[in-house]
């Protein structure tokens, strides 16, 4: 096997090959918008990425066997740190993949490290079972799921004695207090997620105005103990669920003492039937793995679609 720069002859194999993988996620999962099932639509990334000299192309004799392209990130998961990151577009082996992304993973590495990259990142469809288990061996571990539904009718009640609505501009204030206890629950055990900060008032009264947005309250009288927010993107979500008839769930969360009552089910139901109402078609959610609060509740709503894996080699690690 020979591992070489991605180069144009290789491109249209390459794309079929993703084309090919995510044709049969999508025939599991039809809710999927259909752009990715054409070539073109992942030849004119890895294109991009191979023009940077951000590719690698496995090779058994003449013929693609793998490939492995990646952007160069800084400030990855906003760490101080400068990340390697392989879009689920650019992962892909037609075979062997232990074989195959193991040698890709080695000339890659090398790549990496020298340019100053300490994390090492990439998300794969989530029907590449196999590849999943290669990325493993490879140090690699779950870090993030993307995961989508369509819009269908959700059978859930709001809890006797809760208020939910949508929210409005006068509400700018109560969802900055309930976003700035959500982001504090990240950085807690399990979590430990990099402290963030949250939107403030200012920054909810902007998001409101904007026509795809919209946020949920669940209020105990006027004190907000859940909240739900979506807009048309998520960023750093697959790109596989990018659509204008797509909308994203880029917030959630709900007090401890109101959990395990059925509210964030309650809360999306509503979402879900606004939306509905106003074209979209499907919804998307990421979420980390390792959120005990999320891996509980998204997954018995959502389907996943990609799984993000990541690695931070020993030595990048202060001692």
């Amino acid at each position: 096997m020979h591992i070489l720069p991605l180069s144009s002859e290789y491109l249209p194999a390459a794309a079929r090959l993703f084309a090919e993988r995510f044709s049969a996620l999508r025939a599991a999962l039809p809710e999927l918008p259909p752009s990715a099932e054409d070539p073109a639509w992942a030849q004119a990334r890895l294109a991009e990425r191979s023009a940077a000299g951000c590719a690698l192309a496995a090779l058994e004799g003449q013929r693609l066997v793998g490939v492995l392209g990646w952007y160069l990130l800084e400030n990855f998961r906003d760490t101080p740190r400068r990340g390697a990151y392989c879009p689920e577009w650019a992962v892909t082996a037609a075979e062997q993949p232990e074989a195959v992304f193991r040698a890709l993973y080695r000339a890659a590495a090398e790549l990496w490290t020298r340019s100053g990259c300490e994390v090492h990142a990439l998300s794969l469809l989530a029907n590449d079972a196999a590849g999943r288990e290669a990325w493993f061996w490879n140090g690699f571990g779950m870090v993030v799921v993307d995961a989508l539904r369509g819009l269908e009718p959700l059978e859930a009640a709001a809890p006797a004695g809760l208020t939910l609505r949508k929210a409005g501009l006068e509400d700018a204030r109560r969802l900055a207090r309930i976003e700035a206890e959500h982001w504090r629950h990240y950085i807690e055990p399990p979590i430990f997620m990099t402290p963030h900060t949250p939107d403030d008032a200012a920054a909810f009264r902007h998001f409101l105005t904007q026509p795809e947005n919209s946020a949920w309250l669940a209020l105990a009288g006027e004190e907000p103990v859940g909240y739900l927010r979506l807009e048309s993107s998520s960023q750093g979500a697959a790109e596989i669920v990018s659509a204008p008839d797509t909308i994203a769930v880029t917030g959630a969360f709900v007090r401890a003492e109101h959990r395990g009552r059925g509210l964030a089910a309650a809360l999306l139901r509503a979402a879900l039937e606004d939306h509905r109402a106003r074209g979209f078609r499907r919804c998307a959610v990421d979420f980390e793995s390792f959120n005990p609060e999320a891996a509980a509740f998204w997954p018995r709503f959502f389907q996943p679609v990609c799984y993000s894996l990541m690695r931070i080699p020993e030595r990048a690690l202060p001692f």
